[in-house]
This record gives structure tokens, C-alpha cells and sequence, in this order.
């Protein structure tokens, strides 16, 4: 690159979503390198020699790639066209580059940087994913049948002694066996004890009498 003899390039697409050529430019020697190299693009619409200009009707498919090394590329005669990657040099425009630059550092002196940007191939958009078809709902459970309540038991007899037969009574729900006890039980002696409130007291006034006798005579004497 370092001799004056034009290098061409053809058949690039003139279409912005074509194809990008990429150009190594391996086994730089060390030191400072010194680029004088014509530049000739041809494009396959029928566009040959594309000249420098601030505008230019065809899209911009090269890329120069200078690697990685810190030494300095001095552009300093004949024409530069496409974009140049040399991120860690120092990048003497001497003449007209026409592209992007991207250096660590860049000098303008006595050419001119054009920016005329680099179209890369667009990506292609995946493919949306086909949706998952929905499971089937499941069917619902039949309900259990209801179980039959169970039969109340019967309530107990309550026992109550009778304290004169000493014979059990029943207490509930059983009127007429509460009937029937209240007449079986024995009856008890109104009558004899009338007659013995009766006899107290007739004894009760003979004694208090025998008393007031008694009492009478002692005083007379």
C-alpha cells in the first residue's frame, strides 16, 4: 500500500442492506508506514471509479482493517476510499479519505475526511415463536353425594328412687307412668295424725291444770 499504483475493487452491491467487504491488511512492518495506494471502487450497478466527493450516490461497502498496532499511517498521496479501522494509531490524512476513521488519533493535514458511513448487513429479525396451544380444561369432579345424617338416640330413662318403696320412677317424657306412680303411692295417715294433735293437747291442758292444783295447795299451807 505503500506504492502509488491504483488497487480496484469491483463488483460491490449498490444496494445499503449488501454485503460488506472487509479488507486484513496483515504483515504491516513496525515503525511508521507511509500509504500512497489509488483506491477504485465498482459497483455492479454499472458504477465504476467512484470519485471522492462530500456526497456520494452509492453505499459505502468496504473497510479497511489496519489491526491493532500504535504506529502512525500517513495518507500522503493519490485517494482513499472506504472506512478504516486502526483503533490504537495515529491516523495523517494527507489526502482526501472518503469513510469513516476510527483511530486513536486522527490528523487532518492537507486532505480531507468525507463521512460517508458504512452499511453493514442488517441482521435478520428471528422468527416470532408459533404460540403454545392451550390445554384442554380438565373435567370437573362429580360432587360426592351427600351423606344420610344419623338417627338421634334415644334419650336415657332418668331413675329416681322412691324413698318410701325404694321402687324406680321414671322422669321423662312419661306422663302417664308419672300419673300412674303419684296413685300407687301409699297414703299417708292424715286421720291418725289429727288424732294424735287432738290427744296432745288435751294432755297439754291436764298437765298445765295438775300444775296450778299442786302450785294452790302449796300456798294454802
Amino acid at each position: 500500500m505503500s506504492a502509488s499504483q491504483p488497487i480496484r475493487i469491483k463488483g460491490i452491491s449498490h444496494l445499503k442492506n449488501g454485503s460488506t467487504i472487509v479488507i486484513n491488511v496483515t504483515n504491516i512492518p513496525k515503525g511508521d508506514q507511509n500509504i500512497s495506494t489509488q483506491v477504485q471502487l465498482d459497483y455492479d450497478d454499472g458504477t465504476n471509479s467512484l470519485p471522492n466527493s462530500e456526497g456520494h450516490s452509492e453505499p459505502n461497502h468496504v473497510l479497511w482493517n489496519l489491526g491493532t498496532g500504535g504506529q502512525t499511517f500517513s495518507f500522503s498521496s493519490g485517494r482513499f476510499m472506504g472506512s478504516v479501522l486502526a483503533p490504537n494509531a495515529t491516523i495523517n490524512a494527507g489526502v482526501n479519505i472518503d469513510g469513516n476513521i476510527v483511530a486513536n488519533i486522527v490528523n487532518i493535514a492537507g486532505g480531507e475526511s468525507h463521512r460517508w458511513d458504512i452499511h453493514p448487513q442488517p441482521t435478520q429479525p428471528t422468527q416470532p415463536t408459533q404460540p403454545t396451544q392451550p390445554t384442554q380444561p380438565t373435567q370437573p369432579t362429580q360432587p360426592t353425594q351427600p351423606t344420610q345424617p344419623t338417627q338421634p338416640t334415644q334419650p336415657t330413662q332418668l331413675i329416681k328412687n322412691n324413698i318410701n318403696k325404694g321402687t324406680p320412677v321414671s322422669l321423662v317424657n312419661n306422663k302417664k307412668n308419672q300419673s300412674k306412680n303419684r296413685d300407687t303411692l301409699p297414703q299417708t295417715g292424715e286421720k291418725k295424725e289429727s288424732s294424735i294433735s287432738v290427744l296432745g293437747v288435751l294432755l297439754l291442758a291436764l298437765g298445765s291444770l295438775t300444775s296450778w292444783l299442786t302450785f294452790r295447795k302449796k300456798r294454802k299451807n
